[in-house]
């Protein structure tokens, strides 16, 4: 079979990118004929390297300028739009190739959307938002995007996405959670499949370490979404607050920094740390908690399952999925911080419950949740 794998990265090269990679890498190891079509000047290098032994790779244009692409497009037996792609590019595509089109959804898009998953702006989430805006549109972007014409914009970006994604030939969503999202908001009610995602860093890296550990670790973007401040609300709550490790960066580093001295929390923030040092960070934890607002499916816990440690994370989202509660860890509402205190204040003074946990959560970890167990889902939604 021959697959088209198209993204476009949205304003940054992280989870979603690098999942697009190793999926079109692992279909073509199980026999696929695959092309990878992105906007190579967003994307890592070193990720895209991966690919061209085995999977050619083509630039994706924007809008109108994928005229060519759209001819070029018709020698393929599907076409897997993964995650994100510039929403008048997918529109043409399922115009013209609505019955081999597949969607593999990472979550919807948010920038339109972000009002009925949270009930937030996401121009307050996101500051990416204007990048890509101005990235896919130049300089219209800013005039589209401002006050007086922001609902506007975002009503016509709603049209097209919804009269997109109800022409998809099938949808494969990462979690159960994401099928449940993407009937909600665009009534879809064709196909649906579920194709988990799989850590980025292999389970071959990690040595684990089940029990001990130095401090509560947290990995993730810095955006309000990640809800991070309800965290360290939580932790000065605990009579004997832990060390905290905050590995990421983004727009409320200052205003976390600034949260945790005032609350007398010790927290470490990494804004960057490397393949192999998130690794060890993950090995030398306690726990790590995920106090998203929601969160599609993500993959820290996984990551941290491998390293043997288990998760507290918040019931809004697909993680949960991932996280058994009071079996591999711990799920609370992302709104009540003495929740999430408790949950942490258990795992902090109970070593032979970490211990438990984290063994039944690296091996539901390797069970169920591996690239090749994801790629095969993926594979088997495509052939149906």
């Amino acid at each position: 079979m021959r697959v088209a794998v198209l993204i476009h990265p949205f304003g940054r090269f992280g989870g979603a990118e690098r999942l697009a990679i190793l999926h079109s890498a692992m279909l073509a190891e199980n026999g696929h004929d695959v092309v990878f079509y992105t906007d190579t000047s967003l994307m890592d290098r070193n990720w895209l390297s991966m690919l061209t032994d085995r999977v050619p790779i083509r630039q994706l244009p924007y809008g109108i300028q994928g005229r060519d692409l759209l001819r070029e497009l018709d020698g393929f037996d599907r076409l897997l739009i993964h995650h994100h792609i510039e929403p008048f590019l997918a529109l043409q595509i399922v115009e013209r190739y609505a019955r081999k089109t597949y969607w593999y959804s990472g979550e919807v898009l948010r920038a339109i959307w972000e009002d009925q998953i949270t009930g937030e702006d996401y121009r307050q989430f996101s500051p990416t938002v204007f990048v890509t805006a101005k990235h896919f549109y130049g300089r219209v972007s800013s005039i589209l995007l401002c006050s007086i014409l922001y609902n506007f914009t975002i009503s016509m970006l709603r049209v097209v996405d919804k009269a997109t994604v109800r022409r998809y030939a099938g949808i494969i969503a990462n979690s159960q959670y994401m099928v449940d999202m993407i009937r909600k908001i665009y009534r879809y009610h064709g196909p649906m499949f579920v194709a988990y995602p799989a850590s980025s860093l292999p389970s071959s890296m990690f040595q684990p370490n089940y029990g001990t550990g130095e401090y509560v670790l947290i990995v993730g973007a810095h955006m309000p979404n990640k809800n991070h401040r309800m965290l360290l609300e939580a932790v000065s709550l605990l009579e004997h607050p832990p060390e905290l490790r905050v590995v990421g960066e983004g727009q409320e580093t200052h205003r976390l920094k600034e949260q945790a001295r005032n609350l007398g929390v010790d927290a470490v923030f990494d804004s960057y740390v490397r393949r192999e040092d998130l690794v060890r960070l993950y090995e030398k934890s306690l726990f790590v908690v995920v106090p998203s607002l929601s969160e599609p499916f993500g993959m820290t816990a996984v990551e941290a399952a491998l390293a043997g440690k288990p998760s507290v994370v918040t019931a809004l989202g697909g993680t949960k999925e991932f996280v058994v509660d009071h079996q591999t860890g711990f799920v609370v509402h992302p709104r009540k911080p003495r929740e999430l205190a408790s949950a942490m204040e258990v795992l902090l003074e109970d070593e032979n419950l970490r211990k438990t946990m984290g063994q039944r959560a690296r091996q539901r970890a390797l069970d169920g949740f591996t690239l090749e167990n994801s790629a095969m889902a993926l594979s088997n939604a495509l052939n149906s």
